[in-house]
């Protein structure tokens, strides 16, 4: 049984108490999504130069509503944008509905560990650092025969630093 398959169910076990809560934004237990991260976390080890951040992140799930203006929706998988990463907090906000047990839906949690050791994320430029972890995130996915479903053309022209994002 791979590690997978198991963390998913103790991760669904793990999210029903979870939503108990009447918060919006509901944080995880570290426990039940940990074998997850840790399996996705080996992958980039084998697959990337990035080396592993100290800590593991803090991992919450969110409705869209949440997101505010910090979504960029030209940085999108499909329609919608599903991840966010704010590397001040080491935090990864999945937007839900998500679900360990769907490919898509991990392939955004490994995204956002890619930007969890990216080195120094500037807030003034963040998208700087998308182009490696779609390209990580479309490895993965292809590696279990699915296509990532991105704007290769918007990542392309939204992921470089203007002068009006570094300079006032």
């Amino acid at each position: 049984m791979s590690l997978i398959f198991q963390a998913t169910r103790a991760f669904a076990f793990g999210f029903v108490l979870v939503l108990g809560s009447t918060l919006h934004c509901r944080e995880l237990v570290a426990e039940p999504l940990a074998p997850v991260i840790l399996e996705l976390e080996n992958w980039l080890d084998e697959n990337s130069g990035l080396p592993r951040a100290e800590h593991l992140p803090t991992v919450r799930f969110s409705g869209p509503e949440a997101l505010g203006d910090v979504a960029d929706p030209t940085m999108s998988i499909g329609s919608r944008t599903r991840g966010i990463y704010e590397p001040k907090t080491q935090t990864i906000t999945l937007i839900t509905p998500w679900s360990a047990s769907d490919p898509v839906d991990l392939s955004v949690l490994l995204h956002e560990l890619v930007h969890h050791r990216q080195p120094g994320i500037r807030q003034e430029c963040p998208s700087s650092h998308e182009p490696e972890a779609y390209r990580l995130q479309q490895k993965w996915l292809a590696a279990r025969g699915i296509a990532l479903d991105v704007n290769w053309v918007a990542v392309g022209l939204t992921s470089g630093c203007r002068l009006s994002d570094v300079h006032p």
